[in-house]
């Protein structure tokens, strides 16, 4: 499919590839690894044509197709979403605007004109395209667009409003989306996840999982990575290597590679030092002089085992804290709307001390909001918020411009946050820990790279004494080794942590418990995020239930129980608003057991089910009487 063959490139003396030969198969699903600035985005560039060689070639099968998604691009349109995603299918809006033209000058044609040879090539013309028009479903590619979109996260009323209102980031969905749509061989995708909040993301991976074409795909996702990639492509000081297996497989085999290659290397060194030493006393005596020569020789002909001294990640010093109340965080019947528009109504929950517990919903819903209310940062418009006993809350941005200070530097700014000799013992140590190291520490916060910031931000918040850390969105910029870091070091912190995140593998990795935030408020589930989509699964597999025809007359016969009578629709709407007003109060009796932490994990699925059953009744009994009221 693509071919490789003798690729080299250098960057003045630097190598960004280096005789680089590989064969990348159609169905292959390859994840492509390597430190930033490695030349990743610089080899996609070069497969599609944008970067020219210093030498070798990279040739794409004959009749085979290859789309690529860049990091960031600039799309503009004064079409509607939906209708830019339709126009993925230029060859149809070719054919059929040439048809709409040749039906005007057709239908311009008198009864007298219709006969003369001059229309007898139109007429063909309008008979070849309505054939390879036959060819193409608008129904099909609608339904295959829709379903693309509301994947990746637009709504109805968002496939109607022109492309140039967009934010970069849905621009940017909305890229992806037509790429899906070109149905290529192969796709080139440059962190395709950048942009999709964890739902989009979960509806990405899927469809991954069940494409039939092959990728290339760089990722700091290390849940992507391991779901949907069958091998690894490594890009490193010029050298190319791809390794059988996803992710966790590949970092496994490395670390044993790299294990043996230490340990070739401390033997080798050992050996040259010997050498060294015998060398050295045979130069001291004159009849032994010609023989060190030799050893010199000798020894400049062994060939150098070499090691790669990248940073590791050091265990994190994490300071002691003091100990807040058992009862961290009470949040009740909480809303907040920005004019017209209501973000959430009725968001409730409550923290115990140690608990880790996820935010998650579509963009939109209000996470960041309510994080900010939580920490006083902003207003509800109703509701309470109250800290427990002793609690000390120390705050991660989402936008690290508000948190640091550019003119400072690294050592600086985190040592602004000291109120200790202690603390300020401790900077060195956490900065190393967090890959910052010697002379790092004296950059400028304004020359760092958003990873680099994120970090720096995370080792002030884990310095500032808090017992209760509140994080939006702390994996963002930062790659799969910064992650792993700061996944071990919040493992290890002793107190609370509220927070979101839209990295799969982190949030399972970190969460104990998961509250998923929608516009009627908070409702939780015990475990990580993936014991989280599992309770949903079931949860919409019972819903279903409910809802077939074989399931109906039991979804009915509770609510005629409940309203006392044997026939609803016999008792009029009076009985009807009585019955709703019952099952309305038993599914808010339901919702506030949710806040029982004990109650819920011991009954969470029972509660689940009694949920999703109350509103199977509800919907029957306002069927009934809106049916009635008309």
């Amino acid at each position: 499919m693509i071919h490789m063959r003798g690729v080299t490139l250098f960057f003045g003396e630097q190598a960004v590839f280096d005789d680089v030969n590989q064969l990348f198969a159609r169905g292959q699903r390859i994840g492509f690894v390597g430190r930033n600035g490695s030349g990743k985005t610089t080899l996609f560039n070069s497969i599609v044509g944008l970067q020219d060689l210093d030498s070798g070639s990279i040739s794409i099968e004959k009749g085979k197709t290859i789309a690529y998604m860049p990091q960031e691009t600039t799309l503009q349109s004064q079409r509607s979403v939906i209708d830019e995603a339709l126009h993925t299918h230029e060859q149809y809006w070719l054919l059929k605007n040439e048809y709409d033209a040749c039906m005007i000058i057709n239908d311009s044609h008198t009864a007298a004109d219709i006969s003369t040879p001059a229309n007898i090539t139109l007429y063909d013309r309008i008979g070849v395209l309505v054939e390879q028009l036959s060819y193409y479903s608008f129904d099909t590619m609608y339904a295959e667009a829709h379903e693309i979109l509301t994947g990746l996260g637009f709504t109805y009323d968002m496939l109607q409003v022109p492309v140039d209102t967009l934010s970069c980031g849905w621009k940017m969905r909305l890229v992806l989306a037509k790429l899906l749509l070109k149905k290529a061989d192969f796709y080139l995708f440059d962190e395709p996840t950048n942009h999709l909040d964890i739902v989009s993301k979960d509806w990405f991976y899927s469809f991954l999982t069940r494409a039939p074409f092959g990728f290339l795909l760089v990722s700091h996702e290390r849940f992507l990575l391991d779901s949907v990639c069958e091998s690894i492509f490594e890009l490193s000081v010029g050298k190319a290597r791809l390794w059988k297996g996803n992710y966790t497989t590949y970092e496994a085999n490395k670390k044993h590679e790299e294990a043996m290659r230490l340990q070739a290397w401390t033997d080798q060194q050992k050996v040259i030092k010997q050498k060294e030493q015998t060398i050295e006393r045979f130069r001291a005596s004159a009849n032994k002089a010609r023989m060190a020569q030799s050893m010199i020789k000798s020894l400049d002909k062994i060939e150098r085992v070499t090691i790669d001294r990248k940073a590791s990640s050091m265990a994190v010093p994490l300071p002691e804290i003091q100990q807040s109340g058992r009862v961290v965080l009470t949040v009740k019947n909480v809303a907040k709307a920005y004019g017209d528009k209501k973000l959430f109504t009725q968001a409730s929950l409550e923290l115990m001390r140690g608990e880790k517990v996820a935010i998650v919903a579509a963009n939109g819903v209000g996470k960041s909001t309510l994080l900010h209310i939580v920490a006083e940062k902003i207003a509800q418009d109703v509701g309470s918020v109250a800290l427990g006993h002793a609690v000390n809350i120390s705050f991660f941005e989402q936008d690290q411009s508000i948190a640091l200070d550019s003119k400072k530097t690294i050592l600086a700014e985190v040592e602004s946050v000291c109120r200790t000799s202690q603390m300020l013992a401790r900077v060195r140590s956490m900065l190393g820990a967090f890959l910052f190291s010697g002379d790092d520490v004296y950059k400028k916060i304004a020359v760092l790279s958003g990873g680099e910031k994120n970090r720096v931000a995370m080792v002030k918040v884990l310095l500032g004494n808090g017992n209760f850390l509140i994080l939006d969105e702390p994996t963002n910029h930062l790659d799969i080794d910064s992650k792993d870091i700061l996944l071990t070091s919040l493992k290890a912190y002793k107190g609370t942590i509220l927070f979101v995140s839209h990295d799969r593998a982190f949030l399972d990795g970190l969460a104990t418990k998961v509250f998923e935030l929608t516009p009627q408020g908070l409702f939780g589930y015990t475990g990580n995020y993936t014991d989280y989509l599992h309770y949903r699964e079931h949860a919409a597999s019972l819903e279903k239930a409910a809802h077939s025809p074989q399931e109906q007359e039991m979804v009915e016969k509770p609510v005629e129980k409940t309203s006392g009578s044997k026939n609803n629709r016999n008792k009029g709407p009076a009985n009807l608003e009585r019955t709703i007003s019952k099952l309305e109060k038993r599914l808010a009796d339901l919702y506030a057991s949710y806040e029982d932490s004990e109650n819920v994990a011991n009954n969470l699925e029972s509660l689940n089910a009694q949920v999703i059953k109350i509103k199977a009744e509800l919907d029957g009994v306002y069927a009934e009487w809106e049916a009635i009221a008309k």
